[in-house]
């Protein structure tokens, strides 16, 4: 995850939660009613990258793996 913060800085997305990594891809404007986020899952250690995911940030609810 540190690997992740020194090559791609500080993160200016947002996924459920400040351990995620997310950095948007494309931004939220007046006429697209959808982002695009790339997100980083830790694993259970928080020290390890355990997924990779391209995630659309819209008006959808919280997804299952993520509970």
């Amino acid at each position: 995850m540190l690997t992740v913060r020194e090559a791609l800085g500080v993160p200016d997305g947002y996924f459920f939660s400040d351990t995620i990594l997310a950095y948007q891809i494309q931004k939220y404007s007046s006429n697209k009613k959808e982002s695009w986020q790339l997100i980083f899952v830790p694993d259970e250690t928080g020290l390890k990258v355990k997924e990779v995911k391209i995630h659309k940030k819209c008006c959808y609810k919280e997804p299952e793996w993520i509970k």
